[in-house]
């Protein structure tokens, strides 16, 4: 017997907006989430599903304010590999941090270009 797993796209706080067009694209519900911002600029998240077993797509632009929402998206993949998630794909459509700065004798790149990729890829 075959199983057939189930497109599943979830959410941050950063653009929920675009993660509703995008699941209505698709024509798949998007997933159950909580995102709390505590006063003392700490933040909660929560998957209101179960996703043992499912391949999940998160949907996290880190724009304006950048270090909250990276913050953000690290504690959802935490959250998605403690549920037992069998992958999740990261779509970042906005990343700040990899914007080029030109200088008249070369071209630097924002070392946070390259931290945020590799840190995404060992939560």
């Amino acid at each position: 017997m075959t199983t057939q797993k189930q497109l599943r796209i979830f959410t941050g706080s950063a653009h929920p907006e675009l993660a509703i067009e995008i699941a209505n694209l698709l024509n798949v519900p998007l997933g159950q989430t909580q995102t709390t911002h505590l006063p003392d600029s700490e933040i909660h998240v929560k998957i209101k599903e179960v996703v043992r077993g499912q391949d999940i797509f998160l949907i996290q632009p880190c724009s304006v304010p950048v270090n909250d929402n990276f913050m953000e998206l690290l504690l959802y993949l935490d959250a998605f590999r403690r549920a037992s998630a069998h992958s999740v794909s990261v779509v970042m459509p906005y990343m700040n941090s990899c914007q080029v700065s030109l200088t008249p004798m070369r071209m630097l790149i924002r070392s946070g270009c390259r931290l945020m990729p590799s840190t995404r890829q060992r939560a």
